[in-house]
Parts: C-alpha cells; structure tokens; sequence
C-alpha cells in the first residue's frame, strides 16, 4: 500500500516539475507566434503527417475533440491551418497546415535546434537509451494501472 502512495506522490510532483519547466524552456519562443503549447503540438503533428483528421490528431495528443476543436479554430483564425470537411463524410474535418502555419513550424524548430542541440549533444547514446527506456517503463507502468480500472 504504501509504495503505491509513495509512487503516486513522486510521480505528481514529477510530472508538475517538468510542466512546469516544458513551459519555462518553450514558451517564451511560442508565444512570439502568439501560440501556446498545445496549439504548437498540434501544427508540429499536422507537419509531420501533413493530413491529418480532428479525430486522429486526438488520439495522437491524447486530447478531448471539444478541446481539438477550439484550438483548431484558433489556429485557423491565425492563418496556421486550414479546417476542411471530407466530401464523402462531413462529419471528418482534415487539417492541413497554410504556408505560414508551414513556415512557422519551420522556424520554430530551426530556433530550439539552435538553443538545444547544444546542451542535448552532451548527452550520450548511452545516457539518452536509459532515459528513453525509463519513459517507455512509466508508460507501461500506467497501462498496467489503467487496466486494473477495468
């Protein structure tokens, strides 16, 4: 019982710790783009699959649909992305990225290269496997967490 609190407690403080300093690394270059994190996710998933669906990109950053869609909207309002409804299904709205939205995911990640290839070129193959290896532990520890729910 109590590795279990133990485990929980550590692992709150853990996650707030790293939010906490995500924001602090990443937003002060968002925010130039007037963009907030989940809105950056979005445009750097729609750039790497470069069509995606409001439902796959769901699943893929694990967000409800309402939330999606309001942040879909505001990029769209931005000029980031283009919302278009499926001629064979209207209930599916692929999103692609415009021409800024495009040069701006660009220029966003030839900033962080800049700022962080630095400091993450010091970590060694070694190093970088075990934290690798730790993130895929979490994650299965949570799914076998989750399936107890069940």
């Amino acid at each position: 019982m109590r590795k279990s609190i133990d485990f929980g407690r550590k692992f709150i403080d853990f996650i707030r710790e790293i939010t906490l300093d995500l924001e602090a690394v990443f937003l002060p270059s968002l925010e130039i783009y007037g963009l907030t994190m989940i809105q950056s996710r979005i445009l750097f998933e729609i750039y790497l699959n470069q069509k995606i669906t409001v439902g796959s990109l769901c699943h893929t950053i694990g967000s409800s649909s309402g939330n999606a869609s309001i942040a879909c909207k505001k990029l769209e309002k931005q000029g980031y992305i283009n919302r278009i409804r499926d001629t064979a299904d209207e209930r599916v709205v692929n999103l692609q990225l415009t021409g800024a939205g495009r040069k701006t995911v660009k220029s966003i990640e030839q900033e962080f290269q800049e700022k962080y290839d630095p400091v993450l070129s010091n970590i060694t193959e070694d190093d970088f496997h075990i934290i690798m290896l730790g993130m895929e532990k979490i994650k299965d520890i949570f799914i076998q967490l989750k399936n107890t729910q069940n």
